[in-house]
């Protein structure tokens, strides 16, 4: 979806290589995309290494447990931790989908 932003139409690609399928796109809505371009400053991208990282920091200081996915957002925050350093900042934490995998992999 990043690169359909980005480049202004619909990009499809023929896989997606993410942990984070609740976000994950492979073959983007034109309707979701027109949406999209009205409505978002910024899109960023974060590693599944930075998801992963943002889902043990919410575990460890919040108790909460969230899919990758869900926590791209503190993943993006993460990123530019020095840009929003004094500044409030929200992130909208979602995805309660974990599996028992995930759990063990990437939480305990």
């Amino acid at each position: 979806m990043e690169m359909s932003w980005r480049a202004g139409r619909p990009v499809s690609t023929p896989t997606m290589d993410t942990i984070a399928d609740g976000i994950a796109v492979r073959v983007p809505v034109q309707e979701a995309l027109e949406i999209m371009r009205k409505t978002v400053d910024d899109v960023m991208l974060v590693t599944d290494a930075e998801m992963v990282e943002a889902m043990r920091l919410l575990h460890v200081d919040a108790g909460l447990v969230v899919e990758p996915a869900g926590a791209a957002g503190m993943a993006a925050v993460a990123q530019r931790r020095n840009e929003l350093a004094g500044k409030r900042v929200a992130v909208i934490l979602t995805g309660g989908n974990v599996t028992e995998e995930q759990l063990r992999t990437y939480l305990y």
